[in-house]
């Protein structure tokens, strides 16, 4: 501990209100901060010394002295919890407003101070001013690996450091030129060659060659994961050159350009130690309490006009502070603006069918389907993050309002299905707003008063994905991103959503006839169509009942320009800078 701790502790232990001198003893002072009397000698004498406090020791062991404070509890607090955040200790800073911060309305006056640290800040360094956006995050972000880039938020900062050969353009429906300047593929649709761009660079100095497309993606194709239908498909991956390189697939896949674009297939320098990638940022600085890009002056495509990107780590968000993308701003200030935007994907409810139980009989799936209020679900989540909805496809809406459904159609249906009252398990897993945890309870209730008994069981993540076969209904969440074609391709082949386990067999293969028009059509708007009609057949055998999207609310400096959002509502970072003047 130290010794500016020390006081807050003794501070804390006299209240305010209290006469300033108070009468007490060393011993008194080491009981409280369990330490020898030397050390405590020590610290009033820098207390002392600091001009904390006035000292009036008593004669003789075991006699009363005097202690003056002269600092309040509130201005010693501020100052330490300050000085902690602005050495990179985030939570140690927290974890002292917690424990110290209870009197007087000082968290009150911490999370407005907390607010005007995040948002976009111009500071001066060695180097002139620099642009700096600085951004609360919930948990720490993990080693930025490509192969661990499942997670939306891991994808996306993969996708600031490393690039790809091809990036997918969701406007125009299609694959767009990247690392890769061209590239062509012969008849068989097995053959392909990519030719790589000249000077493009890595962070640490060293250029691209199709080494390094090679030592990449064999990594992804070595790594292990027999699941990975992408990683399996390629059979060879050959340099014909310094730039260009050969890949052989196994079978013909037109929705192959699709997945060279996402983060997983990202190209890192051949050979070092740590992974380095070419992106337009820089890792700065990586810490359990804080996550610091800069950005990267030879980017090929030309330097961020952004200095540096912080993320500070805290469990500790302020609700009314100004950032992207967590949550909107619950103060107006007119310097900021929110943007709302639905995401791609949904929360949904997916029915076990390798498990005896009513849930197999499409009788009972239309009878949850009936009794489901998606609009009161929504509201018993308590917050203006969600949307009903009854497909994938944030266009396939819920419009009209709910009505109770007939008990007599109800009472047949549940008797066609051979259900008697049992209790179902409704399984799912912990987000970070406990919103699926909510859900799932809410559904319970929905439920209850048609006499279907659920009951709700919370796992974490990794616990739930190992234990479902058990669990007669399950609850998950999947976010489309911006290309629906390997959207598809993944819930259908890769069972990233327990489709492909779960679902009824005939569901499966109508969902597989559809995926082959995909694959004989790569047509990037037909996939949107093709998401459409998956809705449809999964809303037509009540396969999966979807429940709501998550809302987006990005909030942004008005200042900001060159603004781009992801389908999950992240800025793309490196086309961002920001005007002396304002926009509207």
């Amino acid at each position: 501990m130290t010794h500016q701790e020390a006081y807050l502790l003794v501070r804390a232990h006299f209240p305010d209100r209290l006469p300033q001198e108070i009468a007490l003893t060393i011993d008194e002072l080491c009981g409280l901060l369990t330490c020898t009397r030397q050390n405590v000698k020590l610290l009033l004498h820098k207390w002392s010394d600091q001009g904390w406090v006035s000292w009036y020791p008593g004669r003789g062991r075991g006699h009363y002295s005097r202690i003056r404070f002269h600092r309040q509890l509130r201005e010693h607090l501020m100052e330490l919890a300050i000085r902690q955040i602005r050495s990179g200790n985030i939570q140690s800073a927290h974890d002292l407003v917690r424990k110290y911060g209870a009197r007087d309305g000082f968290k009150a006056a911490w999370t407005a101070w907390m607010s005007t640290q995040f948002g976009w800040r111009q500071e001066v360094t060695d180097g002139g001013n620099e642009d700096v956006l600085r951004l609360p995050y919930y948990r720490p972000i993990g080693a930025l690996d490509p192969l661990n880039s499942q997670l939306r938020t891991d994808a996306h900062w993969v996708k600031q450091v490393f690039d790809t050969l091809v990036e997918w353009d969701a406007e125009r429906h299609q694959a767009v030129p990247h690392l890769a300047l061209e590239w062509d593929c012969d008849e068989s649709g097995r053959q392909w060659v990519f030719y790589l761009r000249k000077g493009v660079h890595f962070h640490h100095g060293a250029e691209l060659t199709s080494e390094d497309v090679v030592y990449s993606l064999n990594r992804l194709r070595m790594s292990g994961d027999r699941s990975d239908y992408w990683a399996l498909l390629i059979r060879e991956i050959a340099p014909l050159g310094p730039l260009a390189v050969s890949i052989t697939l196994k079978e013909p896949n037109s929705l192959f350009l699709h997945v060279l674009a996402s983060p997983r297939f990202s190209i890192a320098a051949k050979d070092h130690k740590h992974l380095i990638g070419s992106g337009p940022f820089t890792i700065e600085e990586q810490t359990k309490e804080r996550f610091v890009l800069k950005a990267f002056a030879g980017y090929f495509q030309g330097r961020p006009q952004l200095d540096t990107i912080e993320l500070w780590i805290t469990d500790s968000v302020p609700d009314d502070s100004m950032y992207v993308p967590l949550k909107a701003a619950a103060s107006e200030q007119p310097e900021y603006k929110c943007i709302r935007s639905k995401e791609n994907g949904a929360c949904y409810l997916l029915f076990n069918s390798r498990k005896t139980g009513p849930q197999q009989h499409p009788a009972f799936r239309r009878a949850l389907a009936l009794i489901l209020d998606r609009a009161r679900l929504v509201q018993s989540l308590g917050s203006d993050r969600f949307a009903p909805a009854t497909g994938f496809h944030p266009s396939i809406m819920v419009e009209e309002a709910w009505e109770a459904p007939d008990l007599l159609e109800l009472e047949g249906l549940l008797n066609q299905a051979g259900y008697r009252g049992e209790t179902l398990r409704l399984r799912t897993y912990f987000v970070s707003d406990g919103a699926y945890e909510r859900s799932a309870q809410a559904i319970a209730a929905q439920c209850e008063p048609f006499g279907i008994r659920m009951k709700a069981e919370i796992s974490s993540r990794q616990v739930f994905h190992s234990s479902t076969a058990d669990a007669e209904l399950l609850l998950m969440g999947v976010v489309a991103g911006d290309d629906w074609g390997l959207f598809l391709h993944q819930m259908i082949r890769s069972d990233i959503g327990l489709w492909k386990s779960y679902l009824p067999a005939h569901t499966k293969e109508e969902l597989e006839k559809l995926l082959e028009q995909v694959l004989m059509n790569p047509d990037g708007i037909f996939n949107v169509e093709a998401i459409r009609q998956m809705d449809v057949i999964l809303q037509e055998q009540h396969a999966v009942l979807c429940l709501y999207h998550n809302i987006v609310s990005t909030v942004i400096h008005r200042r900001l320009r060159g603004v781009k959002l992801s389908s999950s509502g992240w800025l793309q970072f490196k086309d961002v800078w920001f005007s002396p003047r304002e926009t509207q």
